[in-house]
């Protein structure tokens, strides 16, 4: 029988993972491999939050992937088939991946994922 993490999952977004290669001349993290389907859910919810540098990160939604993400990843709601380009996360609307956390329920055998998207504004 499914657990009800799994049944909130009815959502599906594409996840480009960063690569072990860093980053660009930008900050912005180099994918390795194309966009893969993650079940999730998807809870669009805008929030602005302050990090200790002071720099400001405009969360648009936070999502819980059936899987573990990588901080540095993007991710955009949608299907492999939806989206713009599958190879490119910046032509189909990707946010990055800033905020991670995994918790165990109390009989250890399943993770909730919750990790916040959106956009860096620096000040």
């Amino acid at each position: 029988m499914p657990s009800v993490l799994q049944k909130a999952r009815k959502q599906t977004a594409v996840y480009w993972a960063p690569s072990a290669d860093g980053f660009d001349a930008s900050g912005t993290p180099v994918t390795v491999t194309a966009g893969v389907d993650v079940a999730c859910r998807w809870q669009d919810q805008k929030k602005e939050i302050i990090m200790p540098d002071q720099t400001v990160f405009n969360q648009s939604a936070v999502v819980h992937p059936a899987t573990e993400v990588e901080r540095g990843g993007f991710m955009v709601e949608g299907t492999i088939a939806t989206v713009a380009d599958v190879n490119d996360h910046v032509a189909s609307g990707a946010q990055e991946i800033v905020l991670t956390n995994a918790t165990p329920n109390f009989r250890n055998d399943e993770t909730n994922f919750k990790i916040s998207v959106g956009q860096w504004h620096r000040v």
